[in-house]
């Protein structure tokens, strides 16, 4: 379809979707749908962490729960206060940094005490938690997270290979909870793989290192050190990710409030109400090289009929060049379409 005199009515719809995924008010309904017990410790780690954790506690103070625990998010992202009871920390991401390690520290300590905890996951959850003693020093971490995220391999690539570098992923804080745990997800995952959203601190993970180790040997940039660790597989005084078959699940309950799908719903639910004329096709949501998304777009839009609008949403990757400018995936297929064939 055309812009044109429809932009003021996308534009609403856009709004209304993004509005859908409100980790704040996700966060409010989800604990509030919930009984609790009277004491919880809540552990926020994301960008959207801040705002996750104010939803929670605005429901568990509803039923007057005392709350205590963490917020562990990105510069910028708390978004308003902090819930009572609650510390926020703030590290590096998307590469860990020397306070990565202080947070992962505070969260394994968290777990390791008694009581209910209540885990709000959200995207770049593990990118801030590199505990010390698995993988390597912080620097060949961070050459590491470097080397992957410019490589355009898909997140669960970079999940693999993070699973064997810290000790905040695969299941590892499950296995040390003392009590247990009722963890909330909103997932950017396509397909919603627990393990890979947020690589999966509180979900089932079986090792693969032969795995994490391919992807690494094809990445171009990987610390050679990475690669002998890889090799060597896991370190003596680490476990390992923890399977599914682990005994520690029986005290984990896990729930995804919202996912890719969620943002699809919201926006044919919008499109309806301010384009009631348009007919609308959804794409099932969709992941790949940015150059790969965009062809499949421009083929959606060259088989629509007119006065259609295409409902679609996923995670494209890029594959970042020697020396990147500023950007991103919205700006990064310039070269194989452009606004005017988007919009025309």
């Amino acid at each position: 379809m055309t812009l044109g005199r429809q932009e003021p009515a996308l534009v609403a719809i856009a709004r209304e979707a993004v509005a859908a995924m409100d980790g704040e008010a996700l966060c409010e309904a989800a604990v509030a749908a919930r009984s609790w017990p009277s004491t919880l410790r809540v552990l926020a780690v994301g960008k959207a962490a801040g705002a996750m954790a104010r939803g929670a506690c605005r429901a568990l103070a509803e039923q007057n729960v005392t709350t205590s625990g963490l917020i562990i998010t990105k510069d910028g992202h708390l978004g308003g206060f902090v819930p009572a009871g609650l510390r926020a920390i703030f590290a590096g991401h998307p590469e860990p940094d020397a306070r990565s390690e202080a947070a992962a520290a505070a969260l394994l300590s968290a777990v390791a005490e008694g009581g209910h905890h209540l885990g709000l996951l959200w995207r770049g959850a593990l990118a801030r938690l590199p505990a010390r003693g698995v993988g390597r020093t912080l620097a060949e971490r961070q050459g590491a997270a470097r080397a992957v995220l410019a490589s355009g391999e898909p997140i669960a690539a970079m999940n693999l290979v993070r699973r064997h570098l810290t000790r905040c992923s695969g299941g590892r804080p499950a296995r040390d909870l003392h009590g247990e745990a009722t963890v909330l997800v909103l997932s950017d995952v396509l397909g919603d793989a627990i393990a890979d959203i947020g690589s999966g601190p509180f979900a089932p993970a079986e090792e693969d290192n032969a795995g994490a180790l391919a992807i690494a040997q094809r990445v171009r940039g990987m610390p050679g050190a990475v690669l002998t660790h890889l090799r060597a597989g896991r370190d003596r005084d680490d476990a390992g990710p923890v399977g599914a078959g682990a005994s520690c699940w029986a005290r984990v309950a896990t729930a995804i409030i919202a996912s890719c799908d969620t943002l699809l719903d919201a926006a044919e639910v919008a499109a309806a109400r301010h384009l009631p004329e348009v007919a609308r096709v959804r794409l099932a949501p969709s992941g790949g090289l940015v150059p790969d998304v965009a062809a499949r777009l421009l083929a959606e839009l060259d088989e629509a009929a007119p006065n259609t609008l295409i409902v679609a949403g996923g995670e494209p990757t890029v594959v970042l060049p020697a020396e990147p400018g500023l950007g991103g995936r919205n700006q990064a297929p310039r070269d194989v379409l452009s606004m005017e064939r988007i919009g025309g």
